[in-house]
């Protein structure tokens, strides 16, 4: 069951131990970290969309936010097959199509199309937006979310002029939050790819 942004966001701040006002990482930074998620998560598992095209003189534009297209389909042939631009700039035949840029040519011929595409998931905006993953797959968000959220405090805590006048603090490089980042980036990664690719 999907759960709502505040939830998340809460289970976040919670992982990265940032959970009493004033917040080392501000709101709008999560909701940020968490929209860009949604796209690192699109990546492997897209949204699938269908829309209605109707190419004026062959010629349609492809929806906005689309990611890949799966099938564009005529209602009296069937299924149009992907042809390769050529050189020369041909004209679609009757059953192909060619993705140029956000357009979509086709045969003149062909007054409406199906175009089944991916997308990405629509941008989280308040606080009571459902969160829209499929199943399981809410968890590598939040890890990701914390990932984004520590490298943020980690970037914030280091001051390299502080670290050159210590010598038993260490390198920059062995800031714990950052160490922390990582496995959380590695963690969100490997929950997101235990789900078969769609």
């Amino acid at each position: 069951m999907a759960s709502p942004w505040s939830e998340l966001r809460t289970d976040a701040r919670s992982l990265i131990v940032d959970e009493v006002v004033p917040y080392k990482v501000a709101d709008r930074l999560l909701l940020r970290y968490a929209n860009g998620g949604l796209d690192w998560m699109a990546i492997r598992h897209p949204l699938t969309a269908k829309a209605v095209l109707s190419p004026v003189e062959g010629t349609a534009p492809l929806p906005m936010g689309w990611l890949d297209v799966q099938a564009v389909m005529d209602g009296q042939n069937g299924r149009l097959e992907a042809q390769q631009l050529t050189l020369d700039g041909a004209v679609p035949l009757s059953d192909t199509y060619i993705l140029i840029g956000d357009e979509l040519y086709v045969d003149p011929s062909h007054g409406s199309v199906t175009l089944y595409y991916t997308t990405s998931y629509p941008k989280l905006q308040a606080d009571e937006d459902v969160v829209p993953l499929p199943n399981g797959l809410e968890e590598a968000l939040l890890y990701y979310v914390a990932s984004r959220a520590l490298s943020q405090r980690a970037a914030t805590s280091a001051n390299l002029d502080r670290f050159d006048r210590r010598t038993d603090s260490g390198k920059p490089t062995d800031n714990p939050l950052l160490q922390m980042a990582r496995d959380y980036l590695d963690l969100a990664q490997r929950v997101r790819d235990a789900y078969p690719q769609k």
